[in-house]
């Protein structure tokens, strides 16, 4: 038999299918062979309209990138207004589809001794937007007047569906204006990670 020629049913030889290294032969209707020429680097094989075709890979569950912001500048609140906590990321997304996975961890939260009901709030930014409101509400709060220091975990998923330059931080603020909260209390280190998954 002549090489790159598949013998029909009947015994006959067919006109030469398969010309290049890893083509693929498949029937495209009942008894009629056909070939799929190889695809490129990385694609992967699937099937539209009923046929084999090559096609490139999605990406989807991928961690495309990861970027990671660190503080030890405290950020002391005595008022019921958020502001910064200084524990900021800014990431710039590669497709709109993408979600952000948002891991925090907030270090060094220390409520002051002035007031018994004094506790902290916490809030979760994109840019200017508040995605998460009110994280550990009285967080530190006590029947007694007594210092207390601890630290928080949050974690977030989040669908920007941009791929601008996006920031992401923390805020803090005092649940009742009576004294001060703050994290990174003697400059303990906070952390946030962003990461990229594609959709």
């Amino acid at each position: 038999m002549t090489a790159g020629r598949i013998p029909s049913i009947e015994g006959g030889i067919q006109p030469t299918l398969l010309s290049t290294t890893g083509d693929i032969m498949y029937a495209s209707s009942a008894s009629n062979p056909a070939r799929l020429a190889i695809g490129s680097s990385a694609q992967v094989l699937t099937v539209a309209g009923g046929i084999p075709t090559w096609a490139t890979h999605s990406g989807g569950g991928k961690v495309l990138q990861v970027v990671q912001g660190t503080t030890t500048t405290p950020s002391v609140n005595a008022t019921t207004t958020f502001q910064s906590t200084n524990i900021t990321a800014t990431i710039t997304p590669t497709l709109n589809t993408s979600k952000i996975l948002i891991l925090s961890a907030v270090m060094g939260i220390r409520k002051g001794d002035v007031n018994s009901q004094l506790a902290t709030g916490l809030r979760l930014m994109r840019d200017s937007t508040a995605i998460v409101s009110k994280i550990s509400s009285y967080f530190g709060y006590t029947n007694t007047t007594l210092v207390q220091v601890g630290a928080l975990s949050y974690n977030y998923l989040d669908s920007p569906a941009t791929t601008s330059a996006t920031t992401y931080r923390l805020d803090i603020k005092c649940l009742v204006a009576a004294a001060d909260v703050q994290c990174q209390y003697d400059n303990e280190t906070s952390t946030i990670i962003l990461m990229e998954i594609g959709a």
